[in-house]
């Protein structure tokens, strides 16, 4: 983690000589200046699409100093080199979890974009939730997927127009999942306007 002291220098070029420390300095930079760049409109794709996952992912690369486009796996101590925007090409684990294939990857991501680049106002606050969490399912970088997944989160929110209520009530959206148990999903007053916005 880099403190905030560190990333607030960062900001006005004033890097640690610690190289480990002016490396997670330059990266917290990428990751506010690909920020500032979604934010301006440099997206031109949809950020839940492949190529919009693709281009967020080869900006913050191409912003990263060379030591942190490496990863190593841990069990057998092999280093692989991040390409940015590139989907992996090999298999990972991360934590306890190994993600799909790659060889898998190309079609999942197909049904993601079509999952999540077309819900209405109110489906994007669940689409929002459910995309940040199914884009770490499918793990689709060497690294950097967290990221990628913060900046869609964002661009999602940015997107919608929220308005702050005066009086918070609690109301309830009932839903059917798969095995045809019924799930209620909590939420308040503040949907209300959105869904009775044009």
């Amino acid at each position: 983690m880099t403190p905030i002291r560190s990333i607030s220098s960062a900001l006005k070029n004033d890097y640690s000589q610690n190289t480990k420390q002016r490396s997670l300095q330059l990266g917290a930079k990428a990751h506010i200046t690909v920020q500032q760049w979604v934010d301006k409109g440099g997206l031109k794709d949809h950020a839940a699409s492949v190529a919009g996952l693709r281009e967020i992912h080869r900006r913050f690369c191409t912003l990263l100093p060379e030591d942190l486009l490496w990863v190593e796996n841990p069990v057998i101590g092999e280093r692989m080199e991040i390409f940015p925007g590139e989907l992996r090409q090999r298999d990972v684990k991360v934590g306890r979890r190994i993600p799909i294939s790659p060889g898998a990857l190309p079609r999942f991501m197909r049904c993601f974009e079509e999952a999540y680049c077309g819900p209405g106002k109110t489906e994007s606050i669940f689409a929002a939730a459910a995309a940040h969490h199914r884009l770490q399912w499918l793990h689709p970088f060497l690294d950097g997927n967290g990221r990628v997944a913060r900046r869609v989160l964002a661009n999602y929110y940015a997107a919608l127009p929220l308005r702050c209520p005066t009086k918070t009530k609690s109301a309830s959206l009932t839903s059917v999942n798969s095995s045809g148990n019924h799930i209620t999903v909590a939420y308040t007053s503040f949907l209300q306007p959105i869904s009775n916005s044009p």
